[in-house]
């Protein structure tokens, strides 16, 4: 029959990738990058901020402390903040003021002068595009254009922040009082540089746009997340008055007047909104948002100013007064958690992580297998998109079934979670069909070798309906042979059929394809030369240089008609092997001996046996000869008299050994050392001896590196 080309190769490209998955469960899709500068208050911007990951999961702006343990003096620092505040300031309230633009990796860069922090800001040139925003437009301007804005033609002076965000390269640039000179050049008081694919923060005790050297982006209330009903991040918080000092991931103070009163706020202090406080059905879907993520992520204290305040972006898209209802939350309200450091927390090691395993296909009522794998957490499933309900037998096993009650496309999502740690998230998408499907093709034995045969599988998601289902099979390769089609009966959920392997040279991978309808799956074979090497064995598997090792090749099957050449090599010149062995025909295995010469230091041969299209390797040790013994004859003498003394090694000496000799008394003596020569393994020396009133009894002690031995001798009077 004419056959179908279809390969690994060529099908990879339908196999799906991981998908990109945020801190909080949500699927981001591919990363879209801006073509040209984009301002924050654009639907191009949303699309792009959609699927931008600010920062790593386990940021500590990402960090989730809704059950984080209060500071012990939390309700303290609360009284402090709230007694700083003027009586009509006390409640919380949403600034619209910090925007930003998104630039392409290919925006050319601009030099900027640094006038007020140059110490302490990171140097130009930054991306800086012609329509930069500057903080507070276009929204609080007063009809000023953009332009006019830039250059502050009226001098109305302020903090004039200026964001660019690179979400290609990961680079986010942040400027304090940046303005756009006369003759176009640009200058600002401080510039700073952030990863956003890193946890990594600036010089300890530089400042940055905002006083507690944090970035200003990551905090912002966007519209687009707003859009979406989830703001997944902590908030900038704004207080009168921190202390002289600072808390994880700040790296700035700015006490003014400086106190270190621990009940006064440090910079990068963390605030919660209470479990307790109840968010009024009634508040704007906005200021409902606002609230949910002040209890889930919090606010960190990153400046100081005359409101309790966060900021939102000056987004002209906002419905007016949509965040007005944060007024109604009192600093009271809010309580003061611990906080993680750099190493605890998210960032501590050991991470949960998950596996959701390969996407699937299932249909109407049969329960398909999820083979999850995850580590360091606990499991749970659940369905993150599809048309209908899913039915698990066990969500919170990482290897369970699911049920589906219609048919469509399901996103189901496994999420490993430990309390400590940023949750792990994988997904796998699951198409369901009206009717049992083909779920796999596989074949047993597989890999096949050139010749034989081997039967294969195929297996459909549910019985088979009235009539059967008729599977029609095809490949291309003119090793393997398979039938056209394979019929599974009605009931029967598989069926098997015949298929055979050419002898070949050298091994191969193809593919079989079975196709049910417009469902199709693919199913790997792999042909191999035969027989090949099963196994290389030496024994034994380290010897003394100068002796030898069996090795013995085992073969997968009996050799063919003529035997079976197996090439033999080394890596060592210590070590020597015979070309090859020849297994004869009908046998299974082969036996050589691998010989050694005598080596000054130990060394690892590896010894490889080989046929076209297999191999096996097996390491010898050779080992340097180390001290075996020492003796001496007689071992009892009358004092005067001499005694011999020889050495000898577990093997013959590469090169011409020595030992050190020495005795611990001094009524006999032995030579500093003796020369083992090369080629031998034993050495004499004379002990001798004093005469002696009483009988003595004496160790005579050989040393060879970090080998000692030791001999009796006893001395009579």
């Amino acid at each position: 029959m004419r056959r179908l080309a279809w390969f690994l190769l060529a099908c990879a490209a339908s196999l799906g990738s991981a998908e990109r998955i945020n801190h909080a469960g949500r699927i981001l899709g591919a990363l879209q990058t801006p073509t040209v500068a984009t301002l924050f208050n654009t639907p191009q911007a949303d699309a792009i901020l959609s699927t931008l990951q600010v920062f790593p999961t386990s940021s500590a702006w990402n960090e989730v402390i809704t059950n984080r343990p209060l500071l012990p003096n939390s309700a303290a620092m609360i009284a402090m903040i709230r007694s700083e505040l003027a009586s009509n300031r006390r409640n919380f309230r949403a600034f619209y003021e910090m925007n930003f633009v998104l630039v392409p990796n290919s925006q050319p860069l601009v030099p900027i002068d640094f006038i007020t922090y140059p110490d302490e800001s990171d140097p130009g040139p930054y991306p800086i595009p012609a329509n930069q925003p500057i903080e507070l437009w276009p929204v609080n301007t007063e009809g000023q254009t953009l332009d006019q804005w830039q250059r502050d033609v009226n001098n109305w002076g302020g903090d004039r922040h200026g964001l660019m965000v690179q979400p290609g390269s990961g680079n986010l640039y942040e400027t304090w009082q940046m303005k756009k000179l006369a003759n176009g050049a640009w200058q600002a008081s401080n510039g700073a540089k952030f990863d956003l694919n890193s946890n990594a923060m600036r010089p300890a005790g530089w400042t940055s746009g905002d006083a507690a050297g944090l970035p200003m982006f990551p905090a912002l209330v966007r519209y687009d997340e707003v859009q979406r009903g989830e703001i997944e991040h902590a908030l900038r918080l704004v207080v009168k008055h921190t202390r002289r000092a600072y808390l994880y991931p700040a790296r700035h103070h700015a006490s003014s007047p400086s106190t270190t009163d621990p009940n006064v706020p440090a910079m990068g202090e963390r605030l919660r909104l209470k479990a307790s406080f109840v968010i009024p059905t009634t508040w704007s879907d906005e200021a409902k948002c606002v609230a949910r993520a002040l209890k889930k992520y919090g606010a960190i204290v990153a400046d100081n100013g005359n409101f309790f305040q966060t900021s939102i972006t000056p987004d002209d898209r906002w419905p007016a007064g949509c965040f007005d209802d944060l007024w109604n939350i009192d600093v009271n309200d809010f309580e003061v958690v611990q906080t993680t450091g750099e190493n605890e927390g998210p960032r501590s090691p050991n991470p949960p992580t998950a596996n959701a395993g390969a996407d699937r296909t299932t249909s109407v009522g049969a329960a398909i297998a999820l083979n999850g794998s995850v580590s360091n957490g606990n499991p749970s499933w659940y369905r993150y998109s599809g048309p209908a309900g899913v039915s698990f037998s066990n969500p919170s096993a990482a290897n369970t079934t699911a049920t589906f009650s219609a048919a469509g496309v399901y996103t189901l999502m496994l999420k490993v979670e430990n309390g400590v740690h940023t949750p792990a998230f994988d997904a796998v998408v699951v198409t369901v069909n009206s009717g049992p499907t083909i779920s796999s093709v596989t074949f047993t034995p597989n890999p096949v070798y050139g010749g034989y045969t081997t039967t294969g599988r195929v297996q459909l998601s549910g019985p088979a309906p009235s009539g059967g289902a008729a599977i029609s099979l095809s490949d291309n390769l003119s090793i393997f042979t398979t039938p056209t089609g394979v019929n599974i009966p009605a009931g029967q959920s598989s069926a098997t059929f015949p298929a055979s392997a050419s002898v070949v040279s050298s091994s191969f991978t193809g593919n079989v394809i079975a196709r049910l309808g417009s469902v199709q799956r693919i199913g790997t074979i792999t042909i191999q030369p035969g027989p090949f090497i099963q196994s290389l064995v030496l024994n034994p598997s380290t010897v003394v240089g100068g002796n030898s090792s069996t090795g013995t090749v085992v073969l997968s099957k009996p050799a063919p008609v003529g035997g079976t050449r197996v090439n033999l090599t080394d890596n060592q010149a210590s070590v020597t092997l015979p070309a090859f062995v020849t297994i004869p025909q009908g046998q299974v295995q082969g036996v050589f001996s691998a010989s050694t010469v005598p080596v000054v230091a130990p060394l690892t041969a590896f010894v490889v046996a080989a046929v076209p299209g297999s191999s096996r390797g097996a390491n010898l040790g050779v080992l340097a000869p180390i001290l075996l013994s020492v003796s001496v004859s007689p071992s009892s003498v009358k004092g005067g008299a001499p005694s011999t003394g020889l050495v000898r090694l577990t093997g013959n000496a590469a090169a011409t050994v020595s030992v050190l000799l020495s005795v611990n008394g001094s009524v006999a003596s032995v030579p500093p050392t003796v020369n083992i020569a090369t080629g031998t393994r034993e050495a004499s020396f004379t002990v001798n001896t004093l005469p002696v009133t009483t009988t003595r009894t004496l160790s005579v002690i050989a040393k060879l590196g970090t080998v000692q031995r030791t001999a009796t001798l006893t001395i009579t009077p």
